[in-house]
């Protein structure tokens, strides 16, 4: 029953540790990606039937 409750309490500490260092990239990651509308360019000459032909 010892061993259970150790394993319990190593899988909880790696289990928060993994939390933090996640949470820490994706703080990371939407501070460095700008948001959704100034990063993509506009895709209506997409929608327009041009896409994967060459003019």
């Amino acid at each position: 029953m010892m061993i259970l409750l150790w394993i319990l309490c190593i899988a909880s500490i790696i289990g928060s540790a993994l939390y933090l260092v996640l949470e820490r990239q994706v703080a990371v990651y939407n501070r460095a990606v700008p948001p959704w509308p100034d990063a993509c360019p506009p895709i209506e000459p997409y929608l327009e039937g041009s896409f994967g032909r060459r003019s």
